[in-house]
């Protein structure tokens, strides 16, 4: 049996990855302040009732605890981790439980927060989409603007990584076309913050994806780590998705279809040259090399070589394209 301890709770969190739960039960304050080692502390009306370590791998952390005043009463509280990231907190005073809801930790704010608190308009930024369950609303052109930099970042992290694999080792040329799409995406994501990019950055996301899985299936659990690294760009291709079209609307801009028509059939055309373009290069090599994996990689240098036209168009970066956005800004 455990009675409550003078110590008083902390006015504000004491260390980074410190986060604060606050449930009012009536006139009764019960507050939870975890840490990222699974240390828990328990305050009833501030006062300190529990105090727990759990093991890092736990899924339940449970603290009992009596109440003196005005009378003897006993509780429970129950913590229970998720699968998708949420904690489900249930209060159990004197046997009959008396609150039981799911929150999000936001380590950025320091406190678990309520799916009615998401939906209400709490924003957290990036780490909506690591940490609290799903993608945190943005609400103005600087979050939106963090997010794609944030984005930004992760693709052309795996541009750079395909690049640096494909020109080390000869037989995972393959990933070279991949590393460039990362990066032309990346830069037409946070630079041009094209919507129609981070579409495609969607698209280039689940066939890596599927790559991955295929990995998977093919070499067994020594492959997780692709299924791991896909996952989170195309969790980012996702996220980049949202704060394009944010910042389109926090903008109030407006669609150019005539912008767009011209934009997509420019594309198709230098698409099909560059196409062109690539097989004979790709004859080149093969005639030079004629290995294997030297074929694959031909293969995918055509198969890019229509996208790279495609995105270099909408990019305004060849002739007739330039100046000429789809999107444009309202007044």
């Amino acid at each position: 049996m455990l009675i409550a301890n003078p110590v008083s709770v902390p006015t504000k969190p004491s260390k980074l990855g410190t986060v604060t739960l606050e449930i009012l039960l009536g006139s009764d304050r019960l507050t939870a302040i975890s840490t990222l080692t699974n240390h828990v502390r328990i305050f009833f009306n501030d006062q300190l009732v529990s105090e727990k370590r759990n093991g890092l791998l736990s899924t339940r952390s449970r603290h009992q605890f009596w109440v003196h005043q005005p009378r003897a009463t006993q509780y429970e509280v129950l913590f229970d981790t998720k699968w998708y990231g949420a904690v489900k907190c249930t209060v159990i005073r004197n046997g009959q439980t008396i609150h039981q809801q799911d929150y999000f930790c936001s380590l950025k704010a320091g406190r678990f927060i309520s799916k009615d608190q998401q939906k209400s308009g709490a924003r957290f930024g990036f780490e909506g989409l690591l940490g609290e369950g799903n993608f945190a609303t943005i609400a103005t052109e600087q979050e939106a603007l963090q997010a794609l930099k944030t984005v930004a970042g992760v693709f052309y992290g795996m541009g750079i990584i395909n690049l640096a694999i494909g020109s080390l080792f000869p037989q995972a040329r393959d990933v070279i076309p991949d590393g460039v799409v990362f990066i032309l995406l990346a830069f037409a994501v946070y630079k041009r913050r094209s919507r129609i990019a981070a579409i495609l950055a969607i698209i280039q996301a689940i066939f890596v994806f599927g790559i991955s899985v295929n990995a998977i299936l093919t070499y067994g659990a020594g492959a997780i780590h692709r299924i791991l690294i896909s996952s989170a760009v195309l969790a980012a291709a996702i996220r980049g998705t949202q704060a394009t079209f944010s910042y389109h609307r926090l903008l109030r801009t407006h669609f150019s279809l005539q912008h767009f028509l011209l934009k997509t059939v420019l594309g198709v055309l230098y698409g099909i040259i560059f196409m062109v373009l690539s097989i004979i290069a790709a004859g080149f090599i093969l005639s030079i090399l004629g290995k294997q994996s030297t074929r694959i990689f031909a293969a995918l240098l055509v198969l890019y070589a229509f996208s790279l036209g495609l995105i270099m168009s909408y990019l305004g970066w060849l002739p007739f394209t330039k100046k000429k956005p789809v999107m444009i800004k309202g007044t």
